[in-house]
């Protein structure tokens, strides 16, 4: 499946994208998201409204505490790639 789905009439200025997933590059700690948002709207008497909206969260990736060794496994079930 791809990363992303795109999707945008052509000669549209606008569009959607959905994105799969997105890992992050750092390892744990804490993550900081804002995202913004351009909005226009043009009402029926002509009038036109911009506006832009915001929205930001925090986010807090820890790291497992234990670690297995690859070496200290003798077998798993099921198998690899068995599915």
């Amino acid at each position: 499946m791809a990363e992303y789905i795109e999707f945008m009439e052509e000669g549209e200025d606008y569009g959607m994208k959905f994105i799969e997933k997105i890992e992050p590059s750092s390892g744990s700690g804490k993550i900081s998201v804002e995202v913004t948002q351009q909005v226009q709207i043009t009402k029926p008497d002509g009038e036109v409204i911009n506006d832009e909206l915001k929205a930001s969260k925090e986010f807090l990736i820890a790291s497992r505490a234990f670690t297995l060794d690859v070496s200290d496994v003798y077998s798993v079930s099921p198998a690899e790639n068995a599915c």
